[in-house]
C-alpha cells in the first residue's frame, strides 16, 4: 500500500509522486526549499523564480530539493490589472494558447515557463472566464493558495521538474472536477478509504 487514508485527504496531501499521479493530480512539480518560518507557519519554496508561500513543513530541510503539488480548485485565476492581484498569494502569470468550452467549464492551454517544462492545470467555471475576457493571446494571472500546496520527497528522476506530465509549454486546463473522475473506481473501497497499491 503506497497510501491509505480518506479520499479528500489522499487527494489534496498525497505522500509522493506516485501517489498523486495515482490519483489523478495533475499539478506535480520539482522546486528548492528556501526555509522555514514558524512564526507565520509558512515554509518557502522556489520554482521557476517564483518564490511560493506553503503551510509549514519542516521535514524537508532548506536547501532540499522537493515534489509538490497542488490541486485544481487551489488554483484561483484572477481579474485584470494591479488590483486584482492585491492580497492575492503565489500569483504566477501566463500567456493563453487556447480556450476550450467543457459543458459549464472551460479547458485554457497558456504557454510559458520556458521550453521542456510541465504543465500547469486548473479549473473555473466558464462564465468566470469569459467575465474575465479569457481568450488565445490574453495574459492571464493564476494565484495558487498557499495551504493547497502538499510537499513530498523528491523522485527519483533527477529532474528540473517532474516528468512525463507534459509537452513543454504550460498547460492551464480548467475542466472542473475531471481529476475526480480520474480516479479508477477499483480504488474506492467499500469503507470510504481509498488505497493506492502498487
Amino acid at each position: 500500500t503506497l497510501q491509505s487514508g480518506a479520499p479528500f485527504d489522499v487527494i489534496s496531501r498525497p505522500c509522493s509522486a506516485q501517489v498523486a499521479q495515482l490519483v489523478g493530480l495533475k499539478n506535480v512539480f520539482r522546486a528548492g526549499v528556501i526555509g522555514h518560518f514558524p512564526e507565520r507557519g509558512e515554509t518557502l519554496i522556489e520554482w521557476r523564480r517564483h518564490r511560493l508561500k506553503t503551510p509549514l513543513q519542516t521535514a524537508f530541510p532548506a536547501g532540499e530539493q522537493v515534489t509538490w503539488a497542488i490541486s485544481q480548485g487551489q488554483l484561483v485565476l484572477l481579474g485584470r490589472g494591479d488590483t486584482a492581484e492585491a492580497g492575492a498569494e503565489n500569483v504566477v502569470h501566463g500567456v493563453v494558447l487556447q480556450l476550450v468550452r467543457l459543458g459549464n467549464n472551460a479547458a485554457i492551454t497558456g504557454g510559458g515557463g520556458g521550453a521542456g517544462r510541465p504543465p500547469l492545470f486548473m479549473s473555473v467555471p466558464l462564465h468566470v472566464a469569459q467575465q474575465q475576457g479569457v481568450a488565445a493571446g490574453s495574459e492571464v494571472s493564476v494565484s495558487m493558495r498557499p495551504e493547497g500546496i502538499q510537499l513530498m520527497p523528491a523522485d527519483a528522476d533527477g529532474g528540473d521538474e517532474h516528468q512525463g506530465m507534459g509537452d513543454g509549454l504550460v498547460a492551464w486546463a480548467l475542466h472542473g472536477v475531471v481529476e475526480w473522475y480520474l480516479l479508477d473506481r477499483a480504488l474506492w473501497e467499500a469503507d470510504g478509504l481509498l488505497d493506492c497499491r502498487r
